[in-house]
């Protein structure tokens, strides 16, 4: 479904990324892991076309996305939940979620069917309609950003650390949502801090250090390499 090959990107003079190379395929949970500042969000952004790569290709479905921007690629299917959320302070529930379905709103009826969906997913959110994003809680702002990235439809969603700041008895909601989600047809890109669960539920799984890949293969196989992990995620859980 998703292939990048040799990809170099980054902020002005910094580069993040330095020859970075994934494939996800269709139906995956794939995680991305490794230490702070290791790559692992620059990847998704540069996915996502907020950056745009020096060098290398990057294929969807089999077509190079390389250089649209970031409205296009959502119409590609591909959907980023940001870390930290990103919900909009002047927003109510409600409208967070349609925003998230603007490139479907030429079918009003399609985004109606969708919003009701997102409210049986996420009971919470559909009692919360009205409320203002920014007032909920840390894991029902969660529950949002993913809902919002849901509203676009996508066939790939990223995940950039959905469980980051949620306290202990939120975070195995947040990854039995990711189970949830690949069972009804979504593939998964996951970059997350809480790596032993991660590896749990990823079928494969690439570890970053300074903007490259240093290990990948199955995810069950990282879990195994305690000397990887200790070597490179640094105390990591």
């Amino acid at each position: 479904m998703l292939v990048l090959d040799n990809i170099y990107a980054g902020y002005d003079a910094i580069e993040a990324l330095h020859g970075v190379s994934i494939r996800v395929e269709r139906g995956e949970i794939v995680a991305l892991v490794g230490p702070n500042g290791a790559g692992k969000s620059s990847t998704l952004m540069t996915i996502a076309g907020v950056l745009k790569p020096r060098d290398g290709t990057i294929t969807f479905k089999g077509e190079s996305i390389v250089g649209l921007p970031p409205e296009d690629i959502i119409r590609k299917s591909i959907a980023l939940v940001p870390e930290g959320r990103r919900i909009l302070s002047g927003l109510t529930v409600e409208e967070n979620l349609r925003l998230g379905a603007a490139i479907h709103r030429s079918n009003p009826t399609q985004v109606q069917r969708d919003l009701e969906e997102m409210c049986t997913r996420f009971p919470i959110l559909g009692e919360r309609l009205n409320q203002l994003g920014v007032t909920l809680s840390g894991g029902e702002q969660q529950q949002l950003a993913i809902a919002r990235a849901l509203m676009s439809r996508p066939s790939l969603l990223m995940l950039d650390e959905p469980s980051l700041g949620l306290a202990p008895q939120l975070v195995e909601g947040i990854f039995e949502l990711v189970r949830q989600l690949r069972k009804s047809g979504v593939t998964i890109l996951l970059v997350e801090q809480n790596v032993e669960r991660t590896l749990e539920i990823a079928d494969r799984a690439y570890l970053l250090s300074k903007g490259q890949i240093v290990f990948e293969g199955p995810a069950k196989e990282l879990r195994q390499r305690v000397d990887v992990i200790s070597a490179y995620l640094r105390g990591a859980r």
